[in-house]
């Protein structure tokens, strides 16, 4: 009896052995569909990552890209502006210098006819003086001519 006792014994502990080698074959087998799984879920967020880290690329590249085209949009717009208000006002200018040009040339006019107007007068007036000046020569030789003629004239009156 206790001989069928000890192998019953043995018999359940056979079976228990065969249960805890079967329990630790389904904890393994368990525990490589969890690392399976847990290699799955992580080849998975990768890749979604990948995938939202390229549609997040996307998205911020396009919205600086957009940001950029508005930039260079108002830059445009700006240098646009900015160039007509310097044409606008390189041209009010180029009026004034026009006018300006104007009245230098209209003042060289005057002043040449002026300069003309001078050396004429010049010129006359020392023509004038050169025949002053003979004029003068020929009274003092008459002046001179009288003189001794007077004196000939006194001499004659004193003695009638």
């Amino acid at each position: 009896m206790s001989y069928e006792s000890l192998r019953d014994d043995i018999k359940d502990l056979g079976k228990l052995d065969k249960i805890l080698l079967q329990t630790s074959d389904n904890v393994l087998d368990t525990k490589r569909r969890i690392e399976y799984g847990v290699h799955q879920i992580l080849l998975e967020m990768g890749d979604l990552i990948k995938l939202n880290t390229n549609e997040l690329n996307k998205t911020i590249d396009k919205r600086f890209t957009d940001i950029d085209v508005t930039i260079l949009e108002n830059h445009r717009g700006a240098l646009a502006n900015l160039s007509s208000k310097i044409e606008t006002e390189m041209s009010q200018v180029w009026r004034q210098i026009g006018v300006m040009y104007q009245e230098i040339s209209s003042s060289k006019l005057a002043l040449d006819r002026l300069q003309e107007q001078t050396e004429s007068y010049v010129n006359g007036t020392l023509s004038t003086m050169d025949s002053m000046e003979g004029k003068v020569s020929q009274i003092t030789g008459r002046i001179a001519e009288v003189d001794s003629n007077l004196n000939y004239f006194l001499g004659r009156l004193s003695l009638i």
